[in-house]
């Protein structure tokens, strides 16, 4: 199977004018469409099938009990 390296990235968010860290992973070319600054130290290699048509790798949803401490903490 053909594989791909996604990175997570440095990005301006919009809605606080403040440059954030990304959660999920992405291929240079999304990163590059966002105006995004690429992390080289998080390069990871992933099935390319994984990758979304946006070029985004979803990070997975946290377990049951992870969710209700996010909330919590909210």
């Amino acid at each position: 199977m053909a594989t791909i390296t996604v990175y997570q990235f440095n990005f301006l968010n919009p809605k606080t004018g403040v440059w954030e860290r990304s959660r999920d992973f992405a291929t240079t070319e999304a990163i590059a469409e966002l105006s995004g600054t690429l992390l080289p130290e998080t390069a990871t290699t992933v099935e390319a099938s994984m990758i979304g048509r946006t070029g985004l790798l979803p990070r997975p949803a946290p377990p049951p009990e992870d969710q209700a401490e996010e909330r919590d903490s909210a």
